[in-house]
């Protein structure tokens, strides 16, 4: 991780990782909508399903995208 070479404090390093983890990215954001959109149950329990669905929903959030009802509807049926 060379964004970390010469940081000196913690709360840089955690600026740092901060700054590494928001950070828009157009193409991880049309990836993650690919995976909502193309999750399938297959042979897979509901829950898992479901948290699968949960978690992709959780990691555009934290870049900031938005899910509707109607995205996590179409991703579950």
């Amino acid at each position: 991780m060379t964004e970390m070479v010469g940081i000196t404090t913690t709360q840089l390093v955690w600026n740092t990782v901060e700054r590494m983890f928001t950070t828009t990215n157009p193409a991880r954001i049309m990836e993650l909508r690919f995976m909502l959109q193309n999750t399938k149950k297959g042979g897979k329990k509901m829950m898992d399903h479901i948290l699968k669905i949960e978690g992709i929903a959780n990691n555009l959030a934290t870049v900031g995208e938005k899910i509707n009802n109607i995205d996590n509807k179409t991703c579950i049926f």
